[in-house]
């Protein structure tokens, strides 16, 4: 197998925290990028495979991101972007297997609790005149299904061309194949835009915050649900005492680019002029329960991740860091 020869220069430095503008920035983690499943699809990024970076973390705000990002051109397009649908189509026949795949992720509902938290956040924010929903990163269409149900009227973002297809037909909301800036140049405002697991894969996260209040109509809403990356962290060290030769999966191939803590989302939510910011444990994915086989099978876990998330919403503030998941919220005056 060939492998694409890099530059010198294929890392450029980030001197300065993305959230707080800090440089009090030190190592914590170092993870390596594995894009082996790009050797024949996209060899320059499949260059990157067994390089290394360092995660590095804000002395101030607590935030961490890598120590410098990847200088090839379109890098996390190609990587987010090609590699959704790359996923998709990894079985065989691409057309047959993309479909089954997405209406598999459409049915299965796992996010399901997840979704349902945030809609029921937002609705006690958003009075019932102004339930117009944007949501950044719609994959699928399930949110968007679900918000409908509860009498939401919606759109999606969504830049792969395969599931933005999809969630436009399963759902006949439009689905724009652009970002937040292109969106609000173009005047759209809404009551609300979420971003579930989205915020974590943008570089310059607070560039595209202040993008998404933009979005928003005057008392409009954004919810902000990310993974906690000191909490997994925490978890991802806990891991690797108990399995023997284990890797860390925290920051690899640089998929979650952003980590945030309590503190540094709520900064950079505020930073970006949102006000009666609030941040809480965020709902964890649950393994589908379909059918009883499905049920045995997941209960173990899904009691273990309820019982988490449950537990984190009884602690104080002060504690979310041990949470695995965040939500926040945040208005626009």
């Amino acid at each position: 197998m060939t492998t694409t020869t890099l530059p010198e220069q294929d890392f450029a430095a980030l001197l300065a925290c993305w959230v707080c503008g800090s440089e009090a920035l030190s190592r914590i983690h170092r993870s390596r990028f594995d894009l082996s499943s790009f050797a024949v699809h996209d060899p320059e990024l499949h260059g990157y495979t067994g390089k290394r970076f360092w995660l590095n973390q804000c002395g101030d705000c607590g935030f961490m991101q890598p120590e410098a990002l990847p200088t090839l051109s379109y890098f996390f397009d190609r990587l987010y972007t090609d590699y959704r649908a790359m996923q998709l189509r990894a079985d065989s026949a691409p057309d047959t297997n993309a479909q089954i795949a997405m209406e598999r992720d459409f049915a299965e509902g796992s996010k399901d609790f997840i979704f349902h938290q945030i809609l029921k956040a937002l609705e006690r924010r958003v009075p019932q005149s102004r339930r117009t929903l944007l949501d950044m990163g719609a994959h699928v269409g399930r949110f968007l299904h679900l918000a409908q149900q509860r009498g939401w009227t919606v759109e999606g973002a969504e830049p792969n061309p395969v599931t933005s297809r999809f969630a436009a037909g399963i759902t006949n909301a439009p689905i724009h194949q652009v970002g937040a800036r292109d969106l609000a140049l173009q005047g759209a405002r809404f009551g609300a835009v979420t971003l579930t697991d989205v915020l974590e894969h943008i570089p310059d996260p607070s560039a595209t915050l202040k993008d998404i209040h933009r979005l928003l109509q005057p008392g409009g809403c954004v919810s902000i649900k990310v993974p906690c990356g000191t909490g997994q962290l925490i978890k991802e060290r806990l891991r690797s005492t108990l399995r023997r030769n284990y890797e860390f999966t925290i920051a690899r191939n640089m998929c979650h680019v952003n980590h945030f803590g309590a503190k540094s989302l709520a900064l950079a939510l505020e930073k970006a002029g949102f006000v009666n910011v609030t941040v809480g444990p965020g709902a964890p994915e649950l393994f589908p329960a379909k059918s009883l086989g499905q049920r045995l099978r997941g209960m173990p876990s899904n009691l273990v991740r309820l019982g988490a998330y449950y537990a984190s919403r009884a602690l104080p503030p002060n504690a979310l860091a041990a949470s695995m998941h965040l939500l926040a919220l945040g208005s626009k005056r």
